[in-house]
C-alpha cells in the first residue's frame, strides 16, 4: 500500500467518524419530529399520548406545564412522548388496593355467643 492510499484511507475514516458523530443526533431529532409508526417507541404526539394514558389532551398539557406529567421532548412547537416513558409514568402512579395505598387487611373474626347483639363469649378476641 502506497503512502498516498494510506493517507487517503485515514482521511476517509476520520471524515466518516466525524459525519457519524454529527449526523446521528440530527437523525434522531428528525425521527422524533417525523410521523410515528404504530409499533415505534418514539414519536407519540400529545393527542396519542393522552389516548394511551386515558387522559384528555388538555389535562396532559396542563400536567406538562406544571412539571408533573410524563417526560416529553419539545422540538420547536412539536411535543413528542416515548411510549416507554408513558408506560413508566403509569407504573410510577399505580395505586395499591385498600385505604391509603395499603394492601387490604383480612377481616377480624370475633367469637360470639350466638345472640343477635353479637356479645363476645369470653370478652377477649381469639
Amino acid at each position: 500500500m502506497s503512502l498516498d492510499n494510506f493517507l487517503k484511507q485515514i482521511v476517509i475514516d476520520a471524515v466518516d467518524d466525524l459525519l457519524k458523530k454529527r449526523l446521528d443526533p440530527l437523525l434522531l431529532h428528525l425521527q422524533l419530529a417525523g410521523t410515528s409508526q404504530p409499533g415505534d417507541d418514539l414519536g407519540l404526539n400529545r393527542e396519542q399520548a393522552a389516548e394511551y394514558l386515558g387522559l384528555a389532551k388538555t389535562t396532559l398539557a396542563i400536567m406538562a406545564s406544571q412539571k408533573r406529567g410524563p417526560p416529553y421532548y419539545k422540538i420547536g412547537r412539536s411535543v413528542r412522548y416515548r411510549k416507554s416513558d408513558l408506560s413508566n409514568f403509569l407504573e410510577e402512579h399505580r395505586c395499591l388496593i385498600g385505604r391509603r395505598g395499603r394492601p387490604p387487611v383480612s377481616p377480624i373474626t370475633v367469637a360470639t355467643n350466638g345472640s343477635v347483639h353479637g356479645r363476645m363469649k369470653s370478652g377477649r378476641i381469639p
